[in-house]
């Protein structure tokens, strides 16, 4: 459980419950002698008399909290095949971005291999063609390093692939530098859905996003990005998005007003490296609000949802409230995907993973063979381990939505307590916040606030 204040009120967090009570002065005063958490069975004990409501709200608690209790589910494909196969083309890439995970600064990485790193795509043909027919609905994805690099074995492909009866789309992440009229006509013809790395404005993109010698990239993958455009307006318009890594909020709103004046579709993420000390950024940011106060000012935050000044909130943030908003009266868990049994990865050997986010330690098995059923199962059993022993008794369990990525270290999945604490640093904000929002509207009218959020 949690409590916390809020505008001179206290509130008490019901993780099992998944609601927000008002506790009086009586019940907070000396609150952490109140109760005793019993660390083997999860559950809490009374140690002094309390109010009867929150005796029998810490009652069901307990009844919730029992360890064996915590429901455990994972994501149902809706075919009993993966739906989404990501391909690794290569290892190589023509640019040296700072932030890339192929990079010198993450501690667990590949290194950018050379041009042994041949991607057989006749050997993934014969997979697809042994295990998908009848029409069934499948999404490749391309990925590298830079995978227009082995655009001929792209083309290759995608040609054979297109005389079989199942149904492929396609989708690629490009760094755009050689996205010329050969490949956006491959990808216009093919309907590839095409996601094109630019970190927002010159300034930004160029700091980060350089070729082997250091040179910036900006102008050159801008030129044929509009190219699209001035090919296939259609196409551009319903098929083509930009993916956008920044690393403070400042570097947020700028390019998050450089996407809206350009009408470009995109999406940003805040970069942050596996098992180091992750970047503490702000949930919001207004011009008119010094950043450092803004992170404590809830009702600042509030006076953008209520102004629908969408462009100044980070959306991160509106699926936490959503989150905490759509609580039920179930027993908490964590709906995680299924290693293997919904999508895979496949990486120039023909190893495969359970997706882009997890390999080194984490092969689930070989093209030639498949996805081993039990380095599946191991997976899931070790991430189950570790909420067993650290997850079930926080405060935020119900409202966290961890993946094995957050816990993956070289050799085996562990805690990450970064990542923990940046998660229920976050999740306390927007918990004051959701809590503010319904003393000052009602339930409708929240859930309209919340969900207008394009």
């Amino acid at each position: 459980m949690l409590v916390f204040r809020l505008n001179k009120k206290i509130y008490l967090w019901d993780h099992c419950k998944k609601e927000i009570v008002r506790l009086n002065e009586i019940d907070y005063q000396d609150f952490d002698t109140f109760f005793k958490l019993n660390i083997e069975n999860g559950c809490y004990t009374l140690q002094k008399s309390v109010s009867n409501e929150l005796k029998v709200r810490i009652e069901k608690m307990n009844k919730y909290s029992a360890i064996n209790n915590f429901d455990y589910t994972f994501k149902k494909a809706n075919t009993s095949k993966p739906y989404a196969i990501s391909i690794v083309v290569t290892n190589e890439c023509n640019l040296r971005c700072s932030y890339c995970c192929y990079s010198e600064s993450f501690n667990y990485t590949h290194d950018y291999i050379g041009s042994n790193d041949e991607f057989n795509y006749e050997r993934f043909l014969n997979f697809v063609s042994q295990n998908y027919q009848n029409n069934d609905r499948v999404t490749i994805g391309f990925y590298g390093g830079e995978p227009l690099l082995r655009f001929d074995a792209i083309m290759k492909l995608v040609y054979e692939l297109n005389k079989l009866e199942s149904d492929f789309t396609y989708t690629m992440t490009t760094n755009g530098v050689l996205l010329e009229d050969t490949e956006i006509n491959f990808c216009i013809e093919n309907k590839f859905m095409l996601v094109v790395s630019i970190d927002g404005p010159k300034e930004i993109h160029d700091k980060k996003r350089k070729t082997i010698n250091g040179h910036g990239t900006w102008n050159k993958v801008m030129k044929n990005f509009k190219r699209i455009k001035s090919i296939n307006t259609e196409y551009f318009n319903n098929n083509v998005s930009i993916n956008s890594v920044v690393d403070t909020t400042e570097e947020w709103l700028k390019v998050k007003h450089w996407l809206q004046k350009n009408s470009y579709a995109g999406s940003i993420n805040f970069n942050s490296k596996p098992h180091q000390e992750e970047i503490q950024y702000n949930p919001w940011e207004s011009k008119e609000v010094d950043m450092d106060k803004l992170i404590e000012n809830v009702d600042s935050f509030i006076e953008l949802l209520e102004a629908k000044s969408y462009d100044n909130i980070e959306s991160d943030s509106i699926k936490m409230l959503k989150l905490i908003h759509a609580r039920s009266e179930k027993a908490p868990g964590m709906a995680l995907c299924d290693p293997g049994k919904s999508k895979f990865l496949m990486d120039t050997n023909g190893d495969l993973y359970s997706c882009d986010k997890l390999d080194f330690a984490y092969k689930l098995g070989h093209i030639n063979s498949g996805i081993d059923p039990l380095k599946s199962s191991a997976l899931k059993s070790d991430f189950k381990a570790i909420v067993d022993s650290n997850c079930v008794k926080c405060w935020a369990y119900s409202l966290c939505t961890p993946c094995y990525a957050h816990f993956a270290t070289p050799d085996k999945l562990e805690l990450n307590s970064n990542y923990c604490l940046n998660k229920k640093h976050n999740l306390l904000l927007m918990l004051k916040v959701y809590t503010r929002l319904i003393e000052k509207h009602s339930l409708d009218s929240v859930s309209e606030l919340i969900m207008s959020y394009p």
